[in-house]
């Protein structure tokens, strides 16, 4: 399938329970992985630009900094790297072009790889989608989108039965 130029894909790092649990609530959604993790990335990149606002991640990242200096002098230098690795796979998710910039602009910001910020963002994602799970939002908005789905069919049918000569 070809990605239209208003898309584009990132690989976003993601452990292998998480990438289980996105696979189990997206069959129970009726989407693909991918489009899940999408939507959960849309949802939590608005949680971020608040907290931004706040300046509630400048402060988050400072912690991560002074936190990164301590266990460097307590346990000897460690690379980022090593620590982003560890018990991590790799999705593919397709995200609109202007999300990508704004993805890239925030990663950048906070000091993180892009498919870091976009797991964390999963993961902040993934958390709104478990509490809406647990008071039945999920299920009227899976039950909605399945109305929908079957009014959009059923509009295009009637359209083509009018529209053919009698």
């Amino acid at each position: 399938m070809a990605i239209s130029d208003k898309n584009t894909t990132i690989t976003v790092a993601i452990d292998k329970d998480t990438k289980a649990l996105l696979e189990k609530y997206a069959v129970e959604m009726d989407l693909t992985r991918s489009k899940l993790a999408r939507n959960l990335i849309y949802i939590a990149l608005d949680d971020f630009k608040i907290l931004k606002f706040m300046g509630v991640i400048r402060a988050a990242k400072v912690f991560r900094d002074i936190m990164e200096v301590l266990h460097e002098k307590l346990l000897g230098k460690f690379g980022t790297e090593d620590m982003e690795e560890i018990d991590n796979d790799t999705m593919s998710v397709i995200i609109d072009t202007e999300i990508k910039e704004l993805l890239d602009r925030y990663s950048a910001q906070v000091g993180l790889p892009l498919r870091i910020f976009c797991r964390n963002l999963v993961y902040i994602g993934l958390d709104e989608f478990k509490l809406l799970r647990k008071v039945g939002a999920v299920r009227l908005a899976g039950a909605f989108r399945q109305f929908m789905e079957s009014f959009e069919a059923f509009e295009i049918e009637d359209f083509r039965r009018r529209s053919q000569p009698h």
